[in-house]
């Protein structure tokens, strides 16, 4: 009879570790249908999933990659908008850049902004960038630019006008040394 009940009780509780719930899977018995929740991943560096930018045409890089975007000085006042959005646990670094190669090497810094939670930008940021007839740049993130506010000179990457240069947001984790960068073409007037 002792055998029996330990028998008994060996089989209850080896059939118990049948419900494990850890694969995201289970059956519940008690309303008949099956669930299945997705993990949330939230990388542990920070990570840019897209870049675009509004020309001065008001062409967005989201609907029109094929097309080379345009920054002219004569229409709409120069003002052109960026745009990312980006993924991660911690705050980050934004960098807006430009350079007559596609790569952050040589290229010149436009903006600076620390973003995540709690700071001026989330894990999506926007700015508006103004390009004057004077060959210079300039981004605000609350509101386009002055013609006077601070700008960056960029004549030194034009060869001829127009010019084909290239747009680039860099982000970087704060405490990091994980960055990540995403490069748009766009011909200057």
């Amino acid at each position: 009879m002792k055998v029996l009940t330990v028998c008994v009780l060996l089989l209850v509780f080896t059939l118990s570790g049948c419900g494990d719930h850890s694969g995201g899977y289970y059956y519940d018995d008690h309303h008949d249908n099956n669930h299945y929740y997705e993990p949330v991943y939230t990388p542990v560096y920070t990570e840019l999933k897209s870049f675009n930018v509004v020309d001065s045409n008001g062409r967005s890089s989201e609907f029109t990659r094929e097309e080379r975007l345009e920054l002219n000085p004569y229409r709409d006042d120069g003002l052109f908008e960026i745009y990312w959005e980006t993924r991660g646990r911690n705050d980050y670094y934004a960098e807006f850049r430009i350079n007559d190669r596609p790569t952050l090497e040589g290229s010149l810094r436009i903006s600076h902004n620390v973003c995540g939670d709690f700071q001026s930008c989330g894990y999506d940021g926007m700015q508006y960038c103004r390009y004057n007839a004077d060959f210079s740049l300039s981004c605000n993130s609350y509101e386009p630019p002055d013609v006077d506010d601070p700008s960056a000179s960029i004549a030194e990457y034009l060869q001829t006008v127009p010019d084909k240069l290239y747009l680039m947001l860099e982000v970087c984790g704060v405490g990091d040394i994980h960055c990540e960068f995403e490069v748009l073409a766009v011909t200057v007037n």
